[in-house]
């Protein structure tokens, strides 16, 4: 039986939820989690395959196969990658910033935003973004992704709202990969097919 790790956010619905419905295979065990957790499972090999952030990979790919044409990638904007911030980027040299613990390839391409691009170092801490976001004083910032970026922009949480797609984008005329289809190496030895 194959693993297969998935993100179940709202920004893969258009992958998962068709391929739910259209795919039937008892051979298959879907695991949801968020994409830190999946990494984490990947590397421990309780997972097969799946998407999981581009870091991940990235940190060993000794150990994975990557599917082809099959990412969650963004030439601009993808409007759920958020910096949420009190105030502009370049102020946040020494501030507190929370970290979403859900995204190791978010929390890096925030700190290559911050200190590359704003040449700040802000003091990151990581948390529950939803739970946190308003009980620790010092917060001048927070990153959010998937739902909890959707639902926090929704209630206009905090006056800056800053898309990390969009400002890598800009900054760099490149594409950024968030998530990639990786597959255990050892999987695609003893399952070629």
């Amino acid at each position: 039986m194959a693993r297969i790790g998935m993100v179940n956010y709202i920004n893969t619905a258009p992958i998962y939820e068709v391929w739910k419905e259209k795919v039937k295979h008892a051979d298959w065990e879907i695991i949801e989690a968020a994409p830190s957790a999946l990494n984490k499972m990947l590397a421990a090999g309780e997972i097969d395959l799946g998407f999981v952030s581009s870091c991940e990979y990235a940190f060993r790919p000794e150990k994975y196969k990557i599917l082809g044409d099959l990412s969650i990638s963004a030439t601009g904007p993808v409007g759920s990658v958020f910096l949420f911030s009190r105030v502009a980027p370049e102020n946040l040299d020494g501030k507190l910033v929370l970290l979403t613990g859900q995204s190791d390839t978010s929390v890096c391409l925030l700190k290559i935003i911050m200190e590359e691009f704003f040449k700040v170092r802000p003091r990151y801490i990581v948390g529950d973004v939803l739970r946190n976001k308003d009980s620790l004083q010092d917060i001048q910032a927070v990153l959010a992704i998937g739902d909890d970026a959707l639902r926090l922009q929704a209630e206009n949480y905090l006056p800056l709202q800053l898309d990390l797609a969009e400002i890598w984008h800009e900054k760099t005329d490149l594409p950024f990969v968030f998530a990639i289809c990786a597959v255990q190496e050892e999987f695609v030895t003893q399952h070629p097919d």
